[in-house]
């Protein structure tokens, strides 16, 4: 009996050993959240060019300084969604996705009207919430240390119906 307890035991510490040894991954820390559009895949810190040509010619187009990193800054508005691109080199890539309406959802179905149990049940607890006007939920996304490649998913609650009003990625730059 004692030798089977004693195999039992490095069988168990073998176990340990090895998996322990195994090499971990990291969760992935950019682009997690996307938003898909006619075909065409929008995320955060991604080149935009292709997509947005694909996309068509926007309701409404226009050029700002920069705001945070970047040469220039662009929005475009496509009806139900704008989007705004920063510029690094000539290269524009995507800062801001912002979902308008009920006509378009997240890549994982939530769109404008759910409820934050929808969210909720979708996207688990978020990673910070404010109150103000308006209930924001954030789902944090890359690596806030280096404050680059990362972006927020946020949810904007009507405080009263409990229920979403607007959808923003947003890239932390």
């Amino acid at each position: 009996m004692m030798k089977k307890i004693a195999c039992l035991l490095l069988i168990f510490t073998l176990m340990l050993c090895v998996s322990s040894c195994q090499e971990k991954q990291d969760p992935p820390t950019q682009n997690i959240y996307s938003f898909i559009y006619e075909g065409q895949t929008l995320s955060v810190h991604s080149e935009a060019q292709a997509v947005l040509s694909a996309l068509g010619a926007p309701l409404a187009y226009s050029e700002i300084p920069p705001c945070g990193r970047g040469d220039l800054d662009k929005s475009y508005q496509f009806g139900s969604f704008t989007v705004q691109t920063y510029q690094e080199n000539g290269v524009d890539y995507f800062s801001v996705i912002n979902l308008k309406d009920d006509l378009v959802a997240t890549k994982e179905g939530v769109s404008i009207g759910n409820t934050q149990q929808k969210v909720l049940d979708t996207y688990g607890e978020p990673t910070s919430k404010k109150m103000g006007t308006m209930e924001i939920w954030s789902y944090a996304s890359g690596e806030k240390a280096d404050g680059v490649n990362g972006m927020d998913l946020e949810f904007y609650f009507d405080v009263n119906t409990k229920t979403v009003k607007e959808i923003v990625y947003r890239s932390w730059n």
